[in-house]
């Protein structure tokens, strides 16, 4: 099928200007130049008519539009992207009001137009696979296949999704971003971070969520132990999605299987700026605890788990920091200690700020083995940061207020639920500070 057959080409009014030779000439070269002497010549034969009528009056920047369709390497949305144009320039109010703006104006006005051509494409390419919601049904189904284990039908599922982008158009370049971040607050830290750019950004997940499909088809490949494969796939998504927390995280756990130390390091750094949820911080964290243990660093190592106790905020989180601790620690009367013993006599505590716990005695009390001076030193050694990004906190709080003045409950309520979140966890770090302090002076008097 040729591509024009599937082009929206709609007719244009008939109109009684004329144009130049020069005009046809220039048009007829470019039309060659973009799709090929064959095809060039089926589409001048079927539409070159009405193009020749609207060269000349219609557009007297075609030659820098023309470039721009040029620089989209798909002829079918680029035809569709100058025919619907012309045809709406050929109103002469359109056409007065077109001349009226500035030439950065024009710009946009073109890429808003260039951006609505390209998305209605892959939307149309996205039907035989059920649209959107097809595409995230496909990707739960592939989510359901790597719970369960089972690779091979993962596997073929991947490679349809993967088939599904073949018909992407949206190419990022030095003067434009595509972007596809499906996260509300992950958006606006994107945004933040990318300021100088925002005009020229879009953001692509109502069209097809791309990110996930390579987050998903990484997973694959990971746990197959194809660990280039995984990068690879990474990458895509931090394309993107920069601040992708979950890509970053799962990028950090390929350096770290393949021993690739200073990449993980960077990695995990870069993570905790973007980071949000308490459940970020954890992961991060035991990034940061695998990194220092396969370098045998392993007092830094307790400096992760001080940490990631302070996002510990469940039965479930609490336990599993119980058991860094019986894990990592290196005190021989640690080690002997039972998970339950370890939760009751020492985390279990930290939640009851104002209450001593009678229980704890000298063999808990050597349990972690640093202090805040030690976390501090290693944070300062390694670069990562001891707290949430202040910047995060201020975003959050932003978008809540501009939700509260909108009186969008549902946006104020998830802002709200973030900054919640992590004020627990700030008032949890001040309740570990204290208790560890008196374990410290505790172990001193004895």
């Amino acid at each position: 099928m040729r591509w024009f057959e599937n082009a929206r080409i709609n007719p244009m009014p008939k109109t009684k200007t004329t144009s130049e030779d020069a005009d046809i000439k220039r048009f007829e070269k470019f039309v060659k130049e973009l799709l090929g002497k064959d095809d060039a010549e089926l589409f001048l034969e079927k539409y070159g008519e009405q193009w020749n009528e609207r060269i000349e009056r219609d557009e007297p920047e075609l030659d820098s539009f023309v470039l721009k369709a040029i620089e989209f390497d798909n002829a079918s949305c680029a035809i569709i992207l100058m025919n619907d144009w012309m045809r709406f320039m050929n109103k002469v109010e359109n056409y007065e009001k077109w001349k009226k703006n500035s030439p950065a104006q024009k710009q946009d006005i073109i890429e808003d137009y260039y951006f609505q051509i390209k998305a209605d494409f892959f939307r149309a390419s996205l039907e035989k696979y059920g649209g959107r919601k097809g595409v995230e049904d496909k990707l739960l189904a592939l989510n359901g296949m790597l719970r369960k284990k089972n690779f091979e039908d993962a596997s073929k599922q991947s490679k349809t999704l993967l088939k599904i982008l073949d018909d992407n158009p949206f190419v990022s370049n030095e003067s434009f971003q595509y972007v596809s971040i499906m996260n509300e607050m992950e958006w606006f830290v994107y945004q933040h971070y990318n300021k100088s750019s925002n005009s020229n950004v879009r953001n692509i997940n109502f069209i097809c969520p791309v990110e996930y499909i390579y987050l998903e088809n990484a997973a694959i490949a990971f746990e197959m132990k194809k660990y280039s494969e995984a990068e690879k796939y990474l990458n895509e998504t931090l394309k993107w999605n920069p601040v992708s927390a979950y890509g970053l995280w799962f990028l950090a756990r390929v350096y770290l299987e393949r021993r690739q130390w200073k990449q993980s390091l960077d990695t995990i750094i870069r993570g905790l700026k973007y980071a949000y949820r308490p459940s970020h911080f954890r992961a991060f964290y035991d990034a940061l605890m695998c990194y220092f243990d396969g370098r045998n660093l392993n007092k830094d190592v307790l400096c992760c788990i001080y940490l990631k106790m302070q996002y510990a905020s469940s039965d479930k989180t609490r336990k599993n920091v119980a058991q860094d601790f019986q894990i990592f620690s290196r005190s021989e009367c640690a080690t002997n200690l039972r998970v339950k013993k370890l939760c009751d006599a020492y985390i279990k505590p930290l939640e009851e700020p104002g209450k001593r716990n009678n229980r704890t005695d000298s063999k808990s009390s050597k349990l972690v083995d640093v202090s805040i001076e030690d976390v501090r030193e290693s944070s300062r050694k390694y670069g990562y940061p001891m707290e949430v990004n202040p910047k995060i906190i201020e975003l959050a709080k932003s978008y809540r207020e501009k939700a509260v003045c909108a009186k969008d409950n549902r946006e104020a309520e998830y802002f709200q639920t973030i900054l919640s979140d992590l004020e627990k966890c700030r008032e949890q770090a001040k309740r570990i500070c204290v208790a560890i302090s008196r374990q410290r002076k505790s172990k001193i008097v004895s």
